[in-house]
């Protein structure tokens, strides 16, 4: 919890966001700093993160009974980005 009072101390209103979401909604949220290193960030679409400065960042989504999704990787900077997965049905 100080964490996040700490981050939106800092922010203010200049912080940059990222957002990803996913149709269907509740995907878990697999982050990395490249496509062989994902792993689950615990967190569920829709997600929001915010900080100063971004690092780069690969991001993918899954949900059980959906294929998962692609994998998108962002670069490092200071802009709002926002990731939309649209999950397909596994039909395995």
């Amino acid at each position: 919890m100080a964490t996040v009072l700490v981050i939106l101390v800092m922010c203010g209103v200049s912080c940059a966001s990222r957002r990803v979401t996913s149709t269907p909604p509740g995907a878990l949220v697999y982050l990395g700093t490249d496509v062989d290193d994902l792993v689950s960030s615990g967190f569920r679409t829709p997600y929001v993160e915010r900080d100063l400065n971004w690092k780069p960042m690969c991001i993918q989504a899954r949900m059980i009974g959906f294929d998962p999704s692609p994998v998108v990787c962002l670069p490092g900077d200071q802009q709002d980005r926002e990731v939309h997965f649209d999950l397909a049905r596994d039909l395995n």
